[in-house]
C-alpha cells in the first residue's frame, strides 16, 4: 500500500479534448468504484500507468472515506488475457488476487470484469469484434461500468482525447520497479532478514516473505531480451532521464470497450 503515501491528484497534469483540466475531473469516481485494466502483451499496462495511478489517487482521496490513514490497498484489478504478461504489483495490484489470468476468450474476460465489480475499465486499443455472446452479461456491464478508456502499450493511443502527465518521481518509480524488481527487492529481502530484530509483527513479517516469494516466482515471466520488454524499458528509461512521462487515452462507450475484448 505504498501508493497511499506516493500518489496524489497533485501528481498529475491533465487535459481533455485539448483543454487543461483538474486531474480530479478525469474519473467519475465514487466510494465503491473499482478500476480494471485488460492486458494482452508483455507489461502492456505500463501504457496506462498514469491512468492506473490516477484511479489509485481517486480511491484514496474519495471524500469521507479517510483511506490514506487506513491499511488499505486500492481497488484496482489487472486482467492478464491468454497468459501472464509480467508482474505489475509495484503499482499496488496487491494482494495477488488483484492480478488475474483469464482465458483468451471475450466471454471469459467479460465474466471476470463483471465478477470483480469493475466500474472504470481500460482496454488495449485494436480492431473491434462482436460483443461477447453471453446471456445478460453485456447488459450487466452497461449497468455497472461508468467509464471506459482505450489505451496503447506505447502510451500513445490513436484518436486520443484524454492526456495525463507527471513529473512526480514517486509515480515514475513504480514503472521502473515493475520492469526492474532488482531495484527494490534487495531492500525487502533485507527487511525479511531484519524483521525479527526490528520488532515486526508475525503478520507483517509473513507479508514481507510473501512479497519476496511472489516476486521471484514471476521474475522471468517476460524475457528481458524480448522486443516488448526492451521497448517498454526504453520508454521508461527516457522518461526517467527527462523527469516526466505523458500518456494519452481515448474515451469510449461500454459497448466499444466490450468489442475490444476479443
Amino acid at each position: 500500500m505504498h501508493t497511499a503515501s506516493q500518489v496524489w491528484f497533485e501528481s498529475f497534469a491533465a487535459a481533455q479534448d485539448g483543454t487543461a483540466i483538474d486531474a480530479r475531473l478525469v474519473l467519475d469516481w465514487g466510494p465503491r468504484d473499482r478500476f480494471g485494466i485488460v492486458v494482452r502483451e508483455p507489461f502492456g499496462a505500463l501504457g496506462a500507468g498514469l491512468l492506473i495511478s490516477l484511479a489509485t489517487a481517486a480511491f484514496y482521496d474519495q471524500a469521507g472515506c479517510n483511506r490514506r490513514s487506513r491499511e488499505l490497498y486500492p481497488e484496482i484489478y489487472l486482467f492478464h488475457v491468454g497468459q501472464c504478461w509480467g508482474d505489475h504489483s509495484p503499482f499496488d495490484f496487491w494482494p495477488e488476487r488483484k492480478e488475474l489470468s483469464v482465458e483468451d476468450d471475450p466471454v471469459a474476460v467479460l465474466s471476470a470484469i463483471n465478477g470483480h465489480g469493475i466500474t472504470h475499465l481500460a482496454v488495449p486499443d485494436g480492431t473491434p469484434g462482436p460483443l461477447p455472446a453471453m446471456y445478460r452479461e453485456p447488459e450487466a456491464a452497461r449497468d455497472q461500468i461508468k467509464q471506459c478508456f482505450a489505451y496503447a502499450a506505447s502510451g500513445a493511443v490513436p484518436g486520443a482525447d484524454v492526456k495525463l502527465s507527471t513529473r512526480d518521481a514517486r509515480v515514475l518509480a513504480n514503472y521502473a520497479s515493475t520492469l526492474q524488481p532488482e531495484l527494490w527487492l534487495p531492500e525487502v529481502e533485507s527487511g525479511v532478514a531484519e524483521g525479527r530484530k526490528l520488532g515486526l509483527s508475525d503478520l507483517a513479517f509473513r507479508e514481507l516473505e510473501r512479497v519476496v516469494a511472489y516476486t521471484h516466482e514471476r521474475w522471468h515471466e517476460v524475457p528481458r531480451d524480448g522486443s516488448a520488454y526492451i521497448a517498454a524499458k526504453a520508454r521508461i528509461d527516457a522518461a526517467t532521464r527527462d523527469g516526466s512521462i505523458c500518456e494519452t487515452y481515448r474515451r469510449i462507450s461500454t459497448d466499444a470497450a466490450l468489442a475490444l475484448l476479443g
